[in-house]
């Protein structure tokens, strides 16, 4: 008995100093949340605009994350197509999605708990290789310091663009240990994820909707308008939205799957209907390719994970039992009526972009040779790149050997005062200072600049007000022309103007919107301005913000039409001009793994890694013809959806079944998560099935021990809460067995038999 006593005492002891390292470790893991969310908060409160809705927001969304961490996993993609204030704030690096991460951040920080042991060895192995490859291009790119054009966070060709462009890893690798952790303990992170990236998919197909019907009309085919949605980003280019329908659509697939109601899976029908119509308006011809791939991935995966087959096509009603014959009737009647409306749902504006493909091509390949050009010819150079964020300071100073001129801008600081500098325009004539504005019932306003030119020649500005979100809609704007007098002298040049219909149309409860451009074309050295004022003749209202530019470029931001000289628009010449060949390498290698987890994991019956694949191919698909990694938003959904894959399951162990494996790994139902946390005393008084219940299959145990050894090899031994296999009665005809997994209980399954 002394014996007994001696034991437990060190026992106890031990777990007394456990729990108090734990708690303190919680305590400094809550500290640095709660500074996060208070820094989120401040910046919230010095933002140009919206900042007392950004607090309450973002209040809300801490104590919700606090209560329940997971939620970043449906907020944050939900967010990102439409969280975006930068047409107002001017903010281009640093903004409102920043605060929003830095809160999520912080309030996952307040669970208890470590998750970095959770990760297993291959997403461990990866992150580590990730954070050193991501740390070195970061800092090659970043040094040595230039505050080049318009200055750090707002103009890319400043060294603050390498650390824009880090942002998504930096916050994927962030958010990773708690993914894991709830991984680990049981939370369905995949249905918080899917439920997010169909939120986020039926926002940004909202916002096209919104687009087209404020520009084009819905259902106009023909006019080659190109969306943008609300992603700011592509005022330079790009392809954000591209990226963020081919990374979010296949989600709807896993949403079909994972939830059984048939109201969800109405409409996720409707939801698919949406994304198609996103995906071919933008008339992008790198996004059809992708989603031919993308349904051939899930053609593909859904047949090995025996989700298609031919007797599951003849267990649908109606069509599965019609004969071959009248199927095929159908069929040509349908293929016929399909080339009848094929004229009023193509348009001429496809037509018109798959036209000029031979010649578009021969752009492309020049550009990616150009932009391969930039990096030394020389072992260091192939092997390391120029650096994150680097291209397009490393374009334009080699613009000369090009035979090419390119313009800029720069913001200037003068006896306390803000000046934009506009320097000799290019050839193209596009880049345009902007702010968008709210007209209200103003005819006649009052257009007010002052500026001079730079040097004693004789210069002409141009301003336009155009209806625009993004992109440039109509050549037919309201423009007009001031002519500077020759001299070094500030002098203010005002002009009256009626802006005519502009911003009268509307879609629904919108206003098209509106917004003032200076435009940088056909200057020959250069114009310095230091105020645009434009103002309400009968009111006096001042409708423009930051009119002498005291509070820096706030409100007002810079687009450029060129958009070859920001992005290198192909995936692979953008790795080896920022990582040379060990980004490559890089990229090759944790595609392969990716690959494999996944493909492991179908083979075992996973719809849900079907998703995952359809999703990486997508994006490469995009890639191929667009740049996307430039993009932190783009970067950081990419990440997590890597995490995801990557993330170590049951299945991934090798059980040998797929029931098996996905009853042992998957999070408990909420019944059977009452029924595991029932005391010992009341599960032993439960009575006996009856003889004729189904015996516990013995895959099931085997699954169950073999889940158990795995993580306990990949977590070191921590202790991971298992749910335990009760005998179950034999499911009732109709019914689904208990046994089954979400994914396996298919619609077009039928009940059982006795």
């Amino acid at each position: 008995m002394n014996a007994t006593v001696a034991s437990e005492t060190p026992s106890k002891a031990a777990a007394a100093v456990s729990g108090a390292v734990g708690w303190a470790w919680w305590v400094v893991k809550a500290l640095i949340g709660g500074l996060l969310i208070a820094w989120a908060l401040a910046w919230a409160w010095q933002f140009p605009v919206y900042k007392f809705e950004l607090m309450i927001g973002l209040a809300i969304y801490a104590a919700l994350l606090i209560w329940r961490p997971s939620l970043w996993l449906v907020v944050v993609p939900a967010a990102l197509p439409v969280l975006e204030l930068t047409y107002w704030s001017g903010r281009v690096f640093w903004n409102e999605f920043d605060m929003l991460l830095l809160v999520s951040v912080g309030g996952c920080l307040f669970r208890k708990g470590v998750g970095v042991d959770r990760l297993g060895l291959s997403l461990a192995g990866a992150t580590v290789v990730l954070l050193f490859y991501n740390l070195f291009v970061t800092i090659n790119g970043s040094f040595p310091i230039v505050e080049a054009g318009l200055g750090h966070g707002i103009d890319y060709l400043s060294s603050s663009n390498a650390l824009r462009e880090a942002k998504g890893f930096i916050y994927a690798l962030a958010l990773l240990p708690v993914l894991a952790l709830e991984n680990s303990r049981g939370t369905d992170i995949r249905k918080y994820l899917t439920a997010g990236m169909v939120a986020g998919l039926i926002f940004a197909g909202g916002t096209i909707v919104w687009e087209r019907g404020l520009f084009t009309g819905v259902f106009d085919f023909n006019h080659p308008y190109r969306v943008s949605g609300w992603f700011f980003a592509m005022h330079v280019g790009g392809a954000p939205l591209d990226a963020f329908l081919a990374l979010a659509t296949p989600f709807v697939v896993a949403a079909f799957f994972l939830w059984r109601n048939i109201a969800v899976r109405l409409f996720m029908l409707a939801v698919a209907g949406l994304a198609i119509y996103a995906f071919y308006v933008t008339y992008s011809r790198a996004n059809y390719p992708a989603v031919l791939g993308m349904a051939a991935v899930f053609a593909l995966g859904l047949t090995v994970a025996g989700k298609l087959s031919v007797e599951r096509f003849q267990e649908i009603p109606v069509i599965g039992t019609m004969p071959i014959k009248q199927l095929a009737i159908i069929g040509i009647v349908g293929f016929v009526v399909m080339l009848g409306g094929i004229k009023w749902l193509v348009g001429d504006a496809i037509v018109d972009r798959f036209s000029t493909l031979s010649r578009d091509f021969g752009i492309r390949f020049t550009h990616w040779s150009d932009s391969a050009a930039l990096v030394p010819d020389n072992l260091g150079g192939n092997l390391i790149g120029i650096g994150r964020g680097l291209f397009p300071r490393a374009y334009l100073e080699n613009s000369p050997t090009r035979g090419e001129h390119l313009t800029t801008a720069e913001f200037l600081e003068k006896d306390g005062d803000g000046i934009v500098r506009f320097n000799t325009s290019d050839a193209n004539g596009a880049l345009f200072l902007r702010q968008r504005f709210d007209r209200e019932s103003a005819k006649i306003v009052t257009l007010s600049i002052r500026m001079r030119p730079v040097t004693t020649q004789r210069e002409r500005l141009l301003v336009e007000f155009c209806e625009r979100h993004i992109l440039k809609f109509l050549k037919e704007c309201r423009w007009v022309g001031i002519n500077l007098d020759p001299g070094d002298d500030w002098k203010t040049y005002s002009l009256d103007l009626d802006l005519y219909s502009l911003g009268a149309r509307s879609f629904g409860p919108f206003s098209v919107p509106i917004e003032i451009s200076v435009i940088n074309r056909g200057i020959k050295k250069g114009v310095d301005m230091t105020e645009i004022g434009l103002v309400d003749k009968a009111t006096g209202r001042q409708m423009l913000k930051n009119t002498g530019f005291g509070q820096g470029m706030d409100h007002w931001f810079v687009s450029y039409g060129n958009h070859l000289r920001w992005h290198i628009k192909n995936i692979f010449v953008y790795l080896y001009v920022e990582g040379g060949y060990l980004a490559l390498l890089l990229f090759a290698g944790l595609s392969g793994l990716i690959a494999v987890k996944l493909l492991r994991r179908i083979l075992m019956g996973d719809i849900f890694a079907v998703s995952l694949a359809a999703c990486c191919v997508g994006v490469v698909f995009v890639g191929l013809f667009d740049s996307i990694f430039d993009d932190p938003k783009i970067g950081l959904l990419t990440y997590v959806i890597a995490w995801m894959a990557l993330l170590p399951t049951t299945v991934e162990a090798g059980a040998s079944a797929p029931a098996a494996a996905k009853t042992a790994s998957e999070p408990l139902a909420p019944k059977a998560r009452r029924r595991e946390e029932q005391p010992e005393a009341e599960l032993e008084a439960a009575p006996e099935p009856q003889p004729e219940s189904q015996p516990e299959p013995a895959e099931v145990v085997a699954a169950e021990e073999t889940s158990r050894a795995s993580d306990q090899s990949e977590t070191g031994g921590a202790r991971v809460r298992r749910r335990k296999v009760h005998r179950k009665k034999a499911a009732p005809r109709g019914r689904h067995d208990d046994d089954t997994p979400p994914e396996e209980r298919s619609f077009l399954r039928k009940p059982p038999k006795k």
